[in-house]
């Protein structure tokens, strides 16, 4: 069974957890005064205000409003959102910021006192200099008063462009600062204050990271643990897995010199891919990395399935931008694999008739994460299935794909979708 993919356990689902969700970790000294606040806590004080980047291109406009519109939507519908460039010198109340200062003017604007650099292919924070394209930063970040001065703030960042694919999805909303990477959370920890005033970090050990083995082949780039040996049947999942990659560029309509060559990262077993992402999914993907993380299972026969819907996370992404609703993107990736948990499409019908589901209207926002994974999944995947059939897959890619809970029926329009239709596709 293919678990649900990380982005429906977005950090912002833990936004309604107690406001007292302070990260547990070593003391540092001097200690932070008062305590720091975490994601959590600053979101259950009530609703946020989203500043969205305005500074890089038009596919990062869209990637920043696609990232704040999937969890406003969800879990603050009544948010304002504002973009940077309309904002005085006076910030909003409880602001959430998307964007680092490469792509966000007012993080820009702030750059001079905050306590870490940030740009395009790097961050430093601390006694940490990391490099890529791929890091991402989570962190309340305390107010400050002298200039430039901010209220305490959220800030979703990270480097690339835009810097946010996919930020939704690391969990780590208990604490205060979090830096990820390809795997996951790479430091967590706290903000401390010096006794000249000054911010700076206070971090808990690092998460692991281990070598890897790396092979090349026509669609992918294969990693293995360094640390063990070859499986019996590595070959085997090789060419099981590149034919899951080529069933989604062919099935997307992508030529494969116009995407970027994915990363498989090939694990074990279910334990050791925990350990190192914390995600204890047979499969993930990080859009952001173009990297998927799955389990090398004894049965390869499924591993072809698992890595089309992982590869149509990764590959979407880069060619159609941000999923508005986890029904799309689930839909999208479903339909690209054929099926889901071993079981085709076309016998999903049969089997989810007369299974109890929320209309198609609930299941464009949180009806969608609260329905169990075997209904809702192959649901979407019968959704997206109807509309590819009645208007095509261009349709489908740019206009429902990125579509919200509230422009969905804008989007149908646009598309010549009939609702009708595509209720229907619904047992």
């Amino acid at each position: 069974m293919i678990p649900i993919h990380p982005l429906h356990a977005a950090a912002f689902a833990l936004a309604l957890a107690a406001a007292s969700a302070i990260a547990c970790g070593k003391s540092a000294a001097p200690t932070a005064d008062p305590p720091p606040t975490t994601p959590n806590a600053f979101l259950a004080r009530g609703t946020p205000t989203f500043v969205l980047g305005t500074l890089g291109d038009a596919r990062a406009d869209r990637d920043l409003r696609g990232q704040v519109e999937l969890v406003r939507q969800l879990f603050f519908p009544d948010a304002p959102l504002v973009t940077d460039d309309a904002l005085a010198d006076d910030l909003p109340d409880h602001p959430v910021v998307y964007g680092g200062p490469h792509v966000n003017a007012l993080v820009r604007r702030l750059a001079p006192g905050l306590p870490f650099s940030l740009g395009p292919d790097r961050l430093v924070i601390g006694e940490h200099t990391l490099a890529g394209p791929d890091l991402q930063l989570i962190t309340v970040l305390p107010a400050r008063t002298e200039a430039p001065s901010h209220p305490e703030l959220l800030l979703y960042a990270g480097t690339g462009t835009p810097g946010v694919a996919e930020i939704n999805a690391v969990t780590r909303g208990d604490s205060p600062l979090v830096v990820a990477d390809a795997f996951g959370p790479r430091l967590t920890g706290r903000w401390v204050r010096g006794p000249d005033g000054a911010l700076a970090p206070s971090f808990d050990p690092p998460a692991r990271r281990i070598a890897w083995r790396d092979l090349e082949r026509t669609y992918a780039r294969y990693r293995f643990p360094a640390e063990i040996g070859a499986a019996d049947n590595e070959g085997e999942l090789i060419v099981e897995a590149e034919r899951g990659v080529a069933r989604a560029l062919e099935r997307l309509g992508l030529p494969p010199a116009t995407t970027p060559t994915l990363t498989l990262y090939v694990y074990p077993d279910l334990r050791s891919k925990q350990a190192l992402t914390g995600n204890a999914a047979d499969g993930h993907a990080v859009p952001v990395a173009h990297a998927l993380h799955i389990i090398g299972r004894a049965d390869v026969a499924r591993i072809a399935d698992l890595v089309a819907h992982e590869a149509t996370h990764a590959l979407a992404w880069y060619a159609f931008g941000a999923p508005g609703t986890p029904l799309l993107g689930e839909g999208l990736a479903v339909w690209v694999a054929g099926g889901y948990g071993g079981v085709p499409l076309t016998e999903w019908r049969a089997r989810l008739d007369g299974a109890r589901h929320p209309p198609l209207r609930e299941l464009l926002g949180p009806a969608f994460r609260k329905t169990p994974e075997r209904i809702v999944y192959p649901l979407a995947g019968l959704v997206v299935e109807a509309a590819v059939t009645q208007r095509g897959l261009a349709a489908v890619t740019s206009h429902l794909y990125g579509a919200t809970a509230a422009t969905w029926n804008d989007a149908c329009a646009r598309a010549g979708l009939d609702l009708t239709t595509l209720e229907q596709a619904l047992p």
